[in-house]
């Protein structure tokens, strides 16, 4: 019998055992078929390693690669089981499925959408997310000029814009804008905040720019949007290795472009720790697909009011997950360095009052052995010394500074403090405090005898 099916087009001929009624096979009833075409790889800045090209330039032909267009439903059109430009005005059809086109043909943008968009589906689903976005995304390469290019949450279509150097000739924006699609995909609406907007916006360019990131020996790899961007600072529309800290500069509402940089040289980061700054190619390929993986993992765990913090979070989860934790103290590193998870501050500490009986006029020592247990440099450490009388009332607090304390470091603090005569007989109880750019890290009580 033959099951059809609507969403996305599919036809199956399914083969039973009438009497046991077991399945004896399945065969697709869609005929699929083998395109050809020409595209940019990604971009002609980077395919022919030249910052220089403007939207004038004549584009060589050694700037293009000749490419298979994978399951075309064999009507001419460039639709398939991941894309299909039926939404772009006079869309191309070539009966035999041939589709070389150079730049000045405004159909040469459709197979640009069509080959890189199938692209990165089947490369996340060999990732192992078989059934993320697993759809047919319907796109338009011929936006107006006015709208950048858009992915509409309601329709779950793609609009690439149209202006000086159109968007669908460069394939990080064309990856960019279906990275929308996979996030909306993972957590409905997500992006349209002004606290998830940033975390979508540099999801799409660090996949965009870790996807591409060996092509032509890793030229300007990154630039997101080498060819789209030229005239722009820099000559990209944005990057991925920003120096941008966390908060100080979070720009908030209407800038989630900009802040998207933050989150995105994050990513990156975490990408280059996990091997993506290695001399070896195949150690670079492994990081890719790690750090890809890792990061789509754990964009599951995000909702629509994630904010950074949380979506720190989410990767840890996802490390742990995925990989055992293999990668919790790197990423955890990247991050806190960038301001946007605070570190892992811990102190183990031991501390006495000698000796425990002492006389008004004469000098008490506090002594105190620290060790930095936790996972940064103390840079903005104290140590406070709070002494309380029997009715629980503060009578004196003592501050200890300590600076540059290495990870894994000890050290021995001996604090002393005469004992005023205006103090009575009696119990007298200390904390000892350990603090960290304000924030309390660890903590020890004792007590002593003041004898008048």
């Amino acid at each position: 019998m033959a099951i059809p099916l609507i969403d996305p087009v599919e036809e199956w001929y399914v083969f039973l055992d009438f009497k046991t009624g077991n399945i004896l096979d399945i065969l697709d009833a869609l005929f699929k078929a083998t395109g050809r075409g020409r595209v940019f790889m990604p971009n002609p800045v980077v395919a022919l390693g030249d910052r220089k090209l403007t939207a004038e330039s004549e584009i060589p032909d050694r700037a293009y690669t000749d490419v298979v267009l994978k399951d075309l439903d064999g009507q001419g059109y460039l639709s398939g089981p991941h894309v299909d430009t039926c939404t772009t005005p006079n869309r191309a059809k070539e009966p035999d499925l041939i589709f070389n086109y150079s730049r000045p043909d405004p159909r040469f943008k459709e197979v640009m959408a069509y080959y890189h968009i199938d692209e990165a589906a089947r490369y996340i689903q060999s990732l192992g997310f078989t059934n993320l976005c697993n759809k047919t995304i319907k796109v338009n390469v011929h936006g107006d000029f006015v709208n950048n290019s858009y992915y509409n949450h309601d329709t779950r279509e793609i609009t690439f814009g149209t202006w000086y150097i159109d968007d669908a000739e460069d394939a990080d924006i064309i990856l960019h804008e279906y990275c929308h699609s996979i996030l909306d995909d993972q957590v409905p609406g997500f992006g349209l905040n002004w606290s998830t907007c940033p975390i979508a916006e540099g999801f799409g360019d660090f996949f965009a720019a870790c996807f591409f990131a060996e092509i032509n020996d890793g030229f300007n790899r990154e630039c997101v949007g080498d060819w789209n961007g030229i005239g722009k600072i820099g000559d990209c529309v944005s990057r991925v290795d920003s120096k941008k800290h966390y908060p100080e500069d979070f720009l908030g509402l209407e800038s989630c472009d900009r802040d998207g940089e933050i989150w995105s040289a994050a990513l990156w980061d975490i990408y280059l720790q996990m091997g993506g700054a290695s001399e070896i190619k195949a150690r670079r390929l492994a990081a890719r697909d790690n750090a890809i993986r890792l990061i789509i993992e754990s964009n599951f765990n995000l909702n629509i009011n994630s904010r950074f913090e949380d979506a720190a979070d989410a990767i840890i989860i996802a490390d742990n997950n995925i990989y055992d934790s293999t990668y919790e103290h790197l990423i955890r590193e990247v991050l806190v360095k960038r301001g946007i998870l605070f570190p892992l501050v811990k102190v183990e500490m031991q501390a006495e009052a000698e000796p425990y009986m002492v006389r008004v006029g004469s000098t008490l020592k506090f002594l105190i052995n620290l060790t930095n247990a936790g996972e940064v440099v103390w840079k903005k450490a104290k140590i406070v010394i709070s002494i309380h009388n029997e009715k629980h009332l503060m009578v004196k607090k003592l501050v200890k500074r300590i600076n540059n304390m290495q990870v894994g470091m000890q050290k021995s603090i001996e604090k002393p403090w005469r004992i005023p005569k205006r103090l009575k007989n009696g119990e007298y109880a200390y904390t000892v405090s350990a603090y960290y750019s304000r924030n309390k890290t660890g903590s020890l009580e004792g007590k002593f005898m003041v004898i008048v």
